[in-house]
């Protein structure tokens, strides 16, 4: 069965629009339509079976852009799949803002049936400097995470992608 698909992300490094358009590719045989939150309007996802919600964390959490894109979602059943990228391994960085999202989408009725994270390198180096300048026990996080989202990163969430289409069928 062909799924018609949105994936929607919010980006400041370009990580989650290359994991974006992977997500594309592993699932070319469904309808996909592929665009940044700021240009997809929340009550245009009722028209989809399933959504990847794509965002990076950033100092533990999200951007207000995307704050204001869940808040906007319309009451009423949808399927919600996330992809995250986040610059450190430890989940006391990165797993709260996630779990707020899971609560926004569920007080709307809606399901997350599946969610994928990996590493992704910090780019701004302005933020990096400061991080290590400010905050030097990062420092082993911030270089371990240099490089990603690599290529095993992105086979396993095209993997995941996969998974999860094959699983809301």
């Amino acid at each position: 069965m062909k799924l018609k698909i949105l994936v929607t992300y919010y980006t400041q490094t370009g990580n989650t629009e290359i994991m974006a358009k992977k997500i594309e590719e592993a699932l070319n045989s469904h309808d996909v339509t592929v665009k940044e939150v700021k240009n997809t309007d929340p009550n245009e996802i009722s028209q989809y079976d399933l959504v990847f919600l794509g965002t990076g964390v950033y100092a533990n959490g999200i951007t207000g852009q995307l704050k204001k894109f869940l808040k906007g979602l319309p009451e009423g059943p949808a399927k919600f799949a996330f992809f995250v990228g986040h610059a450190n391994p430890d989940p006391a960085f990165w797993a709260k803002p996630i779990k707020k999202m899971e609560k926004t989408i569920t007080q709307k009725n809606a399901e997350v049936v599946a969610k994928f994270d990996c590493i992704g390198e910090n780019k701004d180096e302005k933020v990096v400097a400061l991080l290590k300048a400010q905050m030097p026990q990062l420092i082993p996080a911030i270089e371990s995470a240099v490089g990603h989202p690599n290529d095993a990163d992105l086979e396993n969430l095209k993997n995941f992608a996969v998974k999860t289409c094959d699983e809301c069928k």
